[in-house]
C-alpha cells in the first residue's frame, strides 16, 4: 500500500464520518426544534389566557374611569366659564 492509498482510504473515511455527523446534527436541530416550538405554543397560550381574564377587564375599567374623569373635567369645565 502507497501513500496516496493511504491518503485516499482518509479522505473518503473523513467524508463519510462528516456526511454522518451532518445528519447526527440534523436529526438532533430537528428534535430541539419540535421541542421548542411545543413549549412556545404553550407559552402564547398561557399569554392568551392571562390577557383575556386579566388585562382586558382592567383595560376596560381604566377606560371607564378615564372617560367619567373627562366627564368630571368637561362639567368643572362648563361651571368655571359661568
Amino acid at each position: 500500500m502507497e501513500i496516496a492509498d493511504l491518503r485516499d482510504w482518509i479522505i473518503v473515511i473523513y467524508g463519510i464520518l462528516g456526511i454522518v455527523v451532518l445528519l447526527i446534527f440534523a436529526i438532533m436541530l430537528f428534535l430541539i426544534y419540535r421541542k421548542i416550538s411545543s413549549i412556545l405554543n404553550s407559552a402564547k397560550e398561557v399569554t392568551d389566557t392571562v390577557r383575556d381574564t386579566v388585562v382586558d377587564p382592567l383595560r376596560k375599567i381604566q377606560g371607564f374611569i378615564s372617560g367619567i374623569s373627562k366627564g368630571i373635567d368637561i362639567i368643572c369645565s362648563i361651571g368655571k366659564r359661568r
